[in-house]
């Protein structure tokens, strides 16, 4: 196989990777809005904590100096955080955003936007400034598939797939809960006229919140994953993948829960493709070539696209944007 298919492979499965862990927290935006049309741009901050609350228990419990720590204890220490951080969104919806339920959007709104700075600084005076490297089990980073030898090949590590089935299994879980239980009829009839829904009996306060602790939890689970990848995390963590989840939701339909996860592959790859075909083009204005940092500009570049072409998103439609 030529260099060039083997490049074009690694980066476009190293793009759908990356996309499938934006599309698992935009999966916490597009359920909200869904629900009660909020945006919620804390919900970066909320990933950001899932990854606080997992390595600062790996911290406590084993050796600073381990490179590496039990299976067992890793799964069991990600659905501690990943269950109190559920337990966080709904904290969040109940202090920040339920007594606003009656304002405006853009009261709503604003409230986001002062809650992810909060946190963000509070995640500043508890776990202090400054990226902290993550343990994790060994065989996360064994090759499960490979293309290729040596620095021509393309591999796919144990944890990569293991995101691969994670969010799946959660999309399929979703579907289920949405479309075939006596709950999911109940979100929908909220998503769809939320007044109609309380005279008709539904406690719209119950729905929201469980609305709040699955997307928190999801997002608590990306925002450990992103960790891993990058090997490291600090209280910025959140704040990049918040923004272009946010924008995966928007690309695939806001509102609509396999938009949310079509538009994180979609960035995800348009990064990856950036990052390896555009850092090789001479830039006029400086030493060398294009920095791989343009990848980011990339992804919101065919977010702006979209919206131009097709304001409702992918997956959307013109006559309501409800999951």
């Amino acid at each position: 196989m030529s260099p060039e298919v083997l490049k074009f492979l690694e980066l476009s499965i190293n793009g759908l990777n990356t996309g499938m862990l934006y599309g698992l927290i935009a999966i916490g935006y597009t359920m909200v809005y869904g629900i009660i049309q909020l945006i919620n741009f804390a919900h970066g901050e909320v990933c950001m904590l899932g990854a606080m609350f997992t390595f600062t228990l790996v911290g406590v419990f084993f050796d600073p100096s381990a490179q590496h720590i039990p299976t067992l204890a890793f799964v069991f220490f990600v659905t501690l955080a990943a269950v109190g951080d559920g337990a966080f969104g709904i904290g969040l919806d109940a202090v920040a955003y339920k007594p606003l339920r009656g304002s405006s959007r853009l009261s709503a709104l604003i409230t986001a936007i002062g809650m992810s700075l909060l946190l963000q600084n509070l995640t500043v005076m508890i776990w202090k400034a400054g990226a902290k490297t993550v343990k994790t089990p060994e065989w996360f980073s064994s090759p499960v598939f490979q293309i290729g030898s040596g620095r021509l090949s393309v591999k796919i590590q144990a944890f990569d797939l293991g995101i691969w089935v994670i969010t799946l299994a959660a999309m399929g879980a979703l579907y289920f809960l949405v479309r075939k239980t006596r709950f999911g009829m109940a979100m929908r009839a909220c998503a769809q006229n939320p007044t109609a829904a309380s005279l008709m009996g539904i406690r719209l306060n119950r729905i929201v919140a469980s609305t709040f602790f699955i997307g928190s939890l999801l997002g608590a689970v990306g925002g450990i994953a992103v960790a891993i990848k990058k090997g490291s995390f600090d209280y910025q963590i959140g704040l990049y993948v918040g923004v272009v989840a946010f924008a995966a939701a928007v690309l695939g339909g806001i509102g609509s829960i396999p938009g949310a996860m079509l538009g994180g592959l979609i960035i995800g790859v348009a990064e990856a493709w950036a990052a390896g075909y555009l850092s090789e083009i001479s830039h006029p204005f400086s030493n060398g070539t294009i920095s791989t940092g343009y990848k980011e500009a990339v992804g919101f570049l065919v977010l702006i696209l979209i919206i131009l072409l097709r304001p409702q998103g992918l997956l959307g439609s013109r006559g309501g944007d409800r999951a």
